[in-house]
């Protein structure tokens, strides 16, 4: 036994550690050992895995038997009366490396060691909740993550208007697919696409004949895929047009409405009447005239709140619901990123088809023939009508659960007065509708061309906006003039820096990025039915796109044929003369490489700041320049913008101050506002600024900006606060002169 070698180092081989092993250990000499005599060859040591030396046929008084399991006689371990005196032998000894669990415990419940540790474990709790509590507050605080659609403007193109790419006189899509450099020159991102179904093309293609099909009009199937595909590869959006209150009276569920078949008898609005006098009530078409026809073949009157070609379909019908639903999950599968839904005010009609309440009760009632006539209390914004287009998002929803792959759903609603309807289109904070019904309010700009008019005009829309909802902004489109005839050319950029500064999506409708006007001279017959039933025609609006001052104005260039007369000015105004160039040359480095101020026709200077010299050739990049704000590329993220000279809020806006904004990682710009650069000579020298201002030559007036009084009592107010303008990063816009 005593040959046996000790294994697994100090503590295996002492088992229990005691105040003898301990007084053991720490001994000097071992006991063994003696001062004076060395041992012999035989007595010698040997040391053991632990590195403790033992004698030979020695024993520790204090070892424990592990295989047995037992201890020595001398070993109190298991005697309860020693227990109070080991600890504290315990306690007279120093914390070292190895100590057992019995050392380490009584030294750590010291006041030294527990304090400094107690303090460190509640500080790190402190910072934790701290960390988690700042953490909470960013993320609440912090805007949220914005969508492809309030990134960047969305661009409508009118597709019988935009590019026609087989020279038969109409666009097409293949014409769209040719133009989307021209969408990323101007950082468009979404696009929106009237609409190109199968249709008889009485109403432009919104009588729609079959949901599913293209019109050859307009290409192929194979050609719209070709298309979607093409733009998404360039992270481009496509928003098609989608008209869900009626058909064409050739669609094949109408024909079989009529016919009496029991599945689709119920499809459309019906009700009996007298054929030699085929009004039911007195309820109005939008083109003029009774909203009632007769139809042979049944023997009943039909709806229709559009043309007689238009007849209403019957929502109510949970038959048609389905139908209509199956028709946007075809579309959506196919990869459209949006709709936009058309006319969604007129879903529903009243089911008693009562007579409505005229305008004018003393009005004859046989002389009602305009919907400015009637109030339409039983023809729009029915009850159900949210529900029935709640039911549509929740169908979008399912499909924009992938990350990038959003879908996106705009109303259209002409409420007019009535903003509280269309801010219902919205939804509420538990159930989601639209992600922002069309805010047409900006189309009564012309009526006013005042600051306080606009500024009333955005705060009807801002203040009524459900909280934490997104806003837009239009100001033209296939039904509205365009801002540059209805309210003037002098008014162009002033408008179109108003539409892209406010905060929110602008929509802009295409052919505003160069200015173009309504074609008011066609000659020729009338191609809209609002033209040939009601006044004015929307033809003027509709005119073909300009592209180049070559034949046909590049819309076209195949065949000298378009569908509608060019506008005559197409020569001067078009893409190409203002993409020349001249214009890039001197605009390639964006603000990173100096400011391109604006200029007169003399290419002098028209605000003075002094800090930045004329590129060569000014007069006739300024010549060249468009009246959109185009965005620019650039490496440094500010840029000097120049406002209106009476600005949005004529009591506010100096003439010729200076507009200064940061550009933020997304969205639209946010402001307006006016003031002083950030940096630079003149930022101390606010009578100076004022004079320079005052002094700029005016050539639209012939004379110096202070000649108008109104104009100079503007150069000498106060600036106001700083605006913070956020943009797409890396991206600016052109810094321009405004000739409001």
């Amino acid at each position: 036994m005593c040959e046996r070698k000790r294994r697994g180092g100090l503590h295996s081989g002492l088992g229990a550690v005691t105040p003898r092993n301990l007084a053991f250990l720490e001994s000097p000499r071992p006991p063994w050992r003696s001062s004076s005599t060395q041992p012999a060859p035989t007595d010698r040591p040997r040391r053991d895995s632990g590195g403790m030396e033992l004698g030979e046929c020695t024993l520790n008084p204090g070892f424990r038997n592990v295989d047995g399991g037992g201890s020595s006689a001398g070993d109190p371990a298991g005697d309860p009366a020693e227990e109070p005196r080991r600890d504290a032998e315990y306690a007279q000894i120093k914390p070292y490396a190895g100590m057992p669990k019995e050392v380490l415990l009584l030294h750590s419940s010291k006041a030294r060691y527990r304090v400094p540790r107690e303090i460190l474990f509640w500080l790190l709790v402190t910072c934790t909740l701290a960390l988690v509590a700042l953490t909470v507050t960013v993320i609440a605080l912090s805007p949220r993550c914005m969508h492809w659609w309030q990134v960047s403007p969305v661009y409508q193109v009118y597709l019988r208007s935009f590019k026609d790419s087989d020279g038969d006189g109409v666009g097409d899509l293949k014409g769209i697919q040719e133009q989307l450099n021209h969408f990323q020159y101007l950082n468009i991102e979404s696009v929106w696409v009237s609409p190109f179904y199968r249709s008889p093309m009485r109403d432009s293609g919104y009588d729609v004949e079959d949901f599913r099909a293209i019109d050859p009009l307009f290409g192929t199937m194979q050609d719209f895929e070709k298309l979607l595909a093409e733009m998404h590869n360039r992270g481009l959006k496509l928003i098609v047009d989608f008209i869900p209150n009626h058909t064409s009276d050739r669609h094949r569920w109408f024909n079989l409405s009529r016919a009496g078949d029991p599945r689709y008898k119920d499809f459309y609005v019906w009700t009996d009447c007298n054929g030699s006098a085929p009004r039911p009530n007195n309820w109005v078409s939008v083109f003029g005239n009774s909203a009632w026809t007769y139809d042979d073949v049944r023997g009943q009157c039909y709806l229709h709140q559009f043309l007689k070609e238009q007849p209403e379909l019957n929502f109510r019908n949970p038959h048609v619901r389905k139908e209509m639903t199956d028709i946007i999950h075809f579309w959506l599968e196919k990869g459209v990123d949006g709709f936009r839904m058309g006319a969604v005010n007129r879903l529903l009609e009243a089911t008693h088809l009562r007579d409505e309440p005229q305008v004018d009760p003393k009005k004859a009632p046989e002389s009602v023939a305009s919907v400015w006539d009637l109030h339409h209390d039983y023809t729009t914004s029915q009850l159900g009508l949210h529900d029935l287009l709640r039911d549509w998002r929740d169908e979008m929803q399912a499909y924009g659960r992938e990350p990038g792959r959003y879908r996106f759903m705009v109303t259209e609603s002409y409420d007019y007065h009535e903003v509280g309807k269309t801010m219902m289109y919205y939804g509420s904070s538990l159930v989601k509708e639209s992600d922002f019904p069309f805010n047409f309010y900006l189309l009564d700009l012309p009526q006013n061309t005042s600051g306080l008019w606009v500024e009333h005009l955005v705060r009807l829309w801002m203040a009524n906006m459900p909280k934490g909802q997104w806003p837009n902004w239009l100001v033209g489109n296939h039904d509205q003039p365009r801002v540059a005839s209805s309210a003037g050319r002098a008014y162009i950029r002033a408008i179109n820096m108003l539409l892209l500064t406010l905060p929110g999506t602008p929509t802009t409708y295409y052919g505003e990025e160069i200015g173009m006007e309504d074609n008011n001279g066609t000659d020729g017959p009338t191609r809209d039915p609002a033209g040939r039933y009601v006044s004015p025609s929307r033809d003027p609006q509709r005119s073909p796109m300009q592209w180049s001052g070559d034949m046909n104005a590049g819309f076209n260039v195949k065949t000298n044929t378009t569908w509608l007369p060019l506008h005559p000015d197409y020569r001067s105004i078009n893409v190409k003369v203002q993409d020349s160039p001249t214009l890039k040359k001197h605009l390639a480095g964006g603000c990173s490489s100096f400011y391109f101020p604006p200029v007169g026709p003399e290419g002098r200077r028209m605000v003075g700041s002094g800090s930045v010299p004329l590129p060569e050739h000014a007069a006739s990049v300024r010549a060249a320049l468009p009246p959109w704000l185009v965005l620019l590329r650039a490496r440094r993220r500010q840029c000097l913008l120049i406002p209106p000279r009476a600005g949005w809020a004529q009591q506010s806006v100096p003439h010729g101050a200076e507009l200064w904004g940061r550009i933020g990682r997304h969205g639209s710009l946010l402001g307006p506002g006016v003031t002083g650069p950030a940096g630079g000579a003149d930022e101390h020298k606010p009578n100076q600024r004022r004079q320079n201002a005052a002094e700029v030559p005016d050539p639209d007036r012939g004379g110096r900006g202070s000649a108008d009084p109104v104009h100079h009592q503007h150069s000498v107010q106060s600036q106001p606060p700083r605006a913070v303008l956020r943009l797409r990063e890396g991206l600016l816009f052109e810094c321009l002169r405004f000739t409001v």
